[in-house]
Formats: structure tokens, C-alpha cells, sequence
């Protein structure tokens, strides 16, 4: 009789299904975001940003719009979008829309490209951004130099990538900043609500803002634009947009900085930390699609199977000794033996031989308990 493939195929599926379950978790996986996401520690980040808030009130990074509605604004509240690299949903277009309309809310956009006027044309602001029209010479649009003028404050700047802004009437917008005598920069009043608009959002970057002087023209920048906005308000609460970016596998070298070379070398060789990028990277539908594809084909698959040895009248046997590889019952038997609650559920993998009957108390252990799952996981 034909004995073991059944069980080495279980044992697979199981150890897959750990994996999946392990890589949709939320944790550390090392991680990060592309672009002027306030997550992103590189240059083109808003880590930087985030810290220069602090220092002016609470700062909020926002992960899920929907989840911001009702918020508690202070006496001066503003939702910075920095340079977004995704299309926003309808669904978060329509709470940032509910949030603005709250007292004391106002919005700041820097954007060289077209996702920022989502936000603008959701709120009804009289202002859009001339997407990815970069004002330069030909050849080199990179380095544009300008000025911004505001509150009767003069700064010269040297833009990056900069798009026109463009007023398009209905609303009170005065024109604040400028470069080769292309408006690239207004702030707009919309039933006394205000909205602060720069055609480029490399102002904000770690980039622009690492040195920490007061000197420096894009933190002084940033500064007269929330007094601006925010006029005499003692208190202000940031909101900083994180939807809109793409995930990025921290470099070897940004895991050691972040971890600490143990855990950083830990992550680097997880699988687990692959998957999770591979399946957060991809759009919500597609992932969900490919999810539950990919699930009714090992179900029909396993079903199949089985049905199988039971139709033809077979008894199935499952031989955990020969089948099994030695290397992964010694992984199975060591992680369960350090573990108190492990040794308690299955008392019987501390035989030489453990049974089928042993292996999946293990693995229904494994499946209730976090904590051991992701031992094992390391362990195979």
C-alpha cells in the first residue's frame, strides 16, 4: 500500500498557511515607503517634516482617512499632502472633504503632479496645479530658482521639479510664490476656510529640511506658511497624508540603523517579510482576488484528493516517520519543546517518533498562537 505523500502535501499546505498568516499580519517586516512619505528616512522622505511639526504642535500621520472623521480639531488644524504617488479613492475623498468642512480645518498641498488636485477638486478649491508642466529651460528642469513672498516675508529658493499653479476664479486666492514668472504658489480663502498650494513638494523633503538652522529658507518657508494659514491660533494639530505612497523594502543598511544588526539580519533572510511586501505592494482588489483564487484552488485541489482514497475504498494512512524529512521534525520538536504552553498541548513530541496524531496537535497549536507560529516559521 502506497503510504506518506498525503501527509509530506498536508504538512506543506500547513506550513504555507502558517506563512500567509504570518506575512498578513501587521508587524515589523522591514518595511518602509517610497517617495515623501513622512515613514521614508531618505532624502526624498517627510520623516524630517514630521519632526519640524512637532515642534509647532501634535502631528498625526494618517494612515486611513475614514478613520480621521470626527477628529476633534484644534484652534487650527491643517491636512498636509506631499507630493502623493497614488490615486485617492473615492472613499477617502469624501472624508477628507467631511474633515475640511469642520471649523478650523484648513489644507495644504505640495504637488508637481496631478494627484494633489484630487484633493483640491474634491473640497471645491478655485486653484489646481499644472501637472508635471515643469518650468525650466529644455533639458533641465530639475534646479528652477524663485522666490516665495509671504507675509510681507521675501525667501529665495531653489525649486525641484516645479509645476505652475493656476487660479481658475470663485474664490479669494492671492499668488505667493514664483519662478521665471510662472505663478507656483497661492493661498486661497473658501468660505473663510484657507487652502496653501506649492507646485513643489520637494520643499518639505529630509532633503530641503536636514539642516536644522533657523536659517534655512524652506523650514523658514514652511513656517510663515502655517502662520499664514493659521493666523494667532495658540494650538495646532498636523494631519500628514500616508496613504498615497508605495511600499519599499528597507535596504540591508536601513534595517541594521533601524534594528540593530541581530534582528536586522533576522528580517533580511525572513520569507515571511517578502510575502508581506509582495501582497501589500499589490492593489486591494488584485490582492484580494488572488487570495481568494489562489484558496478555492487548494481547496478543490485537497478535496479532490481526499474524496479520492475515500471513494476508492482505501483506508488512508498517514506515516509520520518516513515521509517526514528529519531535519523538519527536529525543527517541529525543538521549537515546541521551548515553549511551556506548546509542551503542555502536545506532551508527545518529546518522543523519538512523534506520531501523525502529535504533529497536528503542533500544528493547531501553531495556528492559535502568534508567538509560536512565528518561531516556527524561523525554525523551518
Amino acid at each position: 500500500m502506497k503510504r506518506g505523500p498525503s501527509l509530506v502535501l498536508l504538512l506543506l499546505v500547513v506550513l504555507l498557511a502558517l506563512l500567509l498568516l504570518e506575512a498578513l499580519e501587521l508587524g515589523d517586516y522591514g518595511v518602509t515607503y517610497s517617495g515623501a512619505s513622512p515613514f521614508n528616512t531618505l532624502w526624498d522622505g517627510t520623516s524630517a517634516f514630521v519632526d519640524f511639526l512637532s515642534q509647532k504642535g501634535s502631528v498625526a500621520i494618517v494612515r486611513n482617512w475614514e478613520q480621521v472623521k470626527g477628529v476633534r480639531a484644534s484652534e487650527c488644524t491643517i491636512l498636509f499632502f506631499i507630493s502623493p504617488e497614488k490615486s485617492y479613492s473615492n472613499r477617502d475623498l469624501a472624508a477628507i472633504r467631511d474633515i475640511f468642512r469642520e471649523s478650523s480645518v484648513a489644507i495644504a498641498v505640495l504637488d508637481e503632479g496631478a494627484y494633489g488636485n484630487q484633493v483640491l477638486e474634491a473640497i471645491g478649491a478655485p486653484v489646481r496645479i499644472q501637472a508635471f508642466s515643469y518650468i525650466g529651460s529644455a533639458g533641465n528642469f530639475s534646479i528652477v530658482y524663485g522666490y516665495a513672498n509671504i507675509s510681507s516675508r521675501v525667501l529665495y529658493l531653489a525649486y525641484a521639479f516645479v509645476s505652475p499653479v493656476v487660479l481658475q476664479g470663485g474664490g479669494e486666492c492671492r499668488e505667493v510664490a514664483f519662478a521665471h514668472n510662472h505663478t507656483v504658489g497661492a493661498i486661497c480663502s473658501i468660505g473663510g476656510k484657507r487652502v496653501a498650494v506649492l507646485g513643489d513638494g520637494s520643499l518639505a523633503t529630509n532633503a530641503a529640511l536636514q539642516n536644522p538652522s533657523q536659517l534655512n529658507p524652506y523650514r523658514q518657508l514652511l513656517s510663515l506658511l502655517i502662520g499664514e494659514v493659521c493666523g494667532n491660533s495658540s494650538s495646532h494639530l498636523f494631519l500628514v497624508d500616508a496613504t498615497s505612497y508605495r511600499a519599499r523594502l528597507m535596504t540591508l543598511e536601513e534595517l541594521v540603523n533601524s534594528y540593530g544588526i541581530q534582528k536586522a539580519l533576522s528580517l533580511y533572510i525572513n520569507p515571511a517579510r517578502y510575502l508581506h511586501y509582495t501582497l501589500y505592494s499589490l492593489p486591494e482588489s488584485t490582492a484580494l482576488s488572488a487570495f481568494s483564487t489562489a484558496s478555492i484552488a487548494l481547496a478543490v485541489l485537497l478535496v479532490t484528493k481526499y474524496a479520492k482514497s475515500f471513494t476508492s475504498g482505501k483506508e488512508l494512512e498517514l506515516d509520520v516517520e518516513k515521509p517526514l524529512p528529519k531535519s523538519v521534525i527536529e525543527a517541529l520538536k525543538a521549537t515546541c519543546l521551548e515553549d511551556f504552553e506548546c509542551r503542555k498541548t502536545a506532551s508527545c513530541i518529546s518522543k523519538r517518533k512523534p506520531s501523525y496524531k502529535c504533529i497536528k496537535a503542533v500544528m493547531k497549536f501553531a495556528e492559535e498562537n502568534k508567538q509560536f507560529r512565528k518561531k516556527l516559521v524561523y525554525a523551518l
